[in-house]
């Protein structure tokens, strides 16, 4: 018998920094992610299929450890041995869309069902956040939560839940396939506001008043308000020093391609934009980017939660 995983990957749609500040912000589930599968081992390993390594769980490689933690967690207090856990991802690595904690969310459930183990979402987010905390040091939770939860997730401080939805929407993901540091970005947004308080705060309580709206049409099934909310957010993101030439000549293509909303999503500094589609509709403006972006993908979200199965072994 063989036990798989799936966890989701994550854009922030409105929001970033500003809910560094105590600010709310809006996140969906892609219908993209990260898959674990477990088969019985007799040494207990860890596999990446993207980076290219093998090792063994107990004693990891630095850029497994994070994951092998989480899941040494998990086995220790349960006495599990004997397994090989394998990860594939259909999103970018290192690229802000949450690869990271669908990576750990993935094996843990993945993990867990092998062994018929019963295993709480709060748990699963507990364990998911010790792999978190080795990659991001001191992270908001918001990717571990919606690696876990799935749906569109409001966010402000402690405060996170799912925003229930009527329907589900089509997204434009591009990557700039240049590597950010999250940290420095959040320390930009930190000087600036310390530097420009009073502009910060005007930018802050119109991203305040945008999200709460935003999340208040979605729910009523309007999205109308969604394409400007998201431009506003990105001239408030350039304004505050976290988007980068290659961030902005993206969001730039994919606005003359159709998209009437375009953003940075995440930490920024690299990494990806996101597209929301304007009246004209998601194909005609999805193909035209497409056919220059090839490593482009589209996404429905909110998608659902980390799901798991079992197959007959191969």
């Amino acid at each position: 018998m063989e036990a798989h995983a799936k966890a989701p990957g994550k854009i922030i749609l409105l929001g970033e920094h500003f809910v560094v500040h105590g600010n709310p912000a809006l996140a969906a589930a892609l219908d993209r992610g990260v898959e674990a599968q477990v088969v019985a081992s007799e040494e207990d390993l860890l596999v990446s299929k993207d980076l290219g390594l093998e090792c063994p769980l107990w004693s990891p490689t630095d850029e497994l450890k994070p994951i092998a933690m989480g899941l040494q967690s998990l086995m220790r207090d349960r006495n599990l041995r004997g397994v090989k856990v394998t990860l594939s991802s259909s999103i970018p690595v290192s690229a802000g869309l949450g690869s990271s904690a669908a990576s750990s969310i993935a094996a843990l459930a993945a993990v867990a069902t092998f062994f018929d183990v019963t295993v709480s979402n709060d748990t699963l987010y507990d364990l998911g956040m010790i792999s978190e905390r080795l990659v991001h040091g001191n992270p908001s939770g918001v990717d571990v939560y919606v690696a876990v939860h799935g749906g569109l997730v409001y966010f402000k401080g402690r405060d996170r839940r799912v925003v229930p939805l009527r329907e589900r929407y089509r997204v434009l993901v591009a990557s700039t396939s240049v590597a950010r540091n999250t940290g420095e970005q959040v320390s930009k947004v930190a000087k600036f506001k310390e530097s420009t308080p009073t502009l910060y705060r005007t930018l802050a309580k119109a991203s305040e008043k945008l999200v709460e709206d935003c999340r208040k049409a979605l729910q009523k099934g309007d999205a109308g308000v969604i394409p400007a909310s998201m431009n506003f957010h990105q001239q408030a993101l350039r304004t505050m020093g976290v988007s980068s030439p290659e961030l902005d000549s993206l969001v730039k293509e994919a606005r003359l391609a159709g998209f009437a909303g375009a953003k940075l999503t995440g930490g920024g500094g690299g990494g990806c934009i996101i597209g929301w589609p304007g009246t004209a509709g998601f194909d005609a403006a999805y193909s035209k980017f497409h056919s220059k972006h090839p490593n482009s993908f589209s996404s429905y979200i909110p998608s659902e939660g980390v799901t798991t199965w079992r197959t007959p072994s191969s």
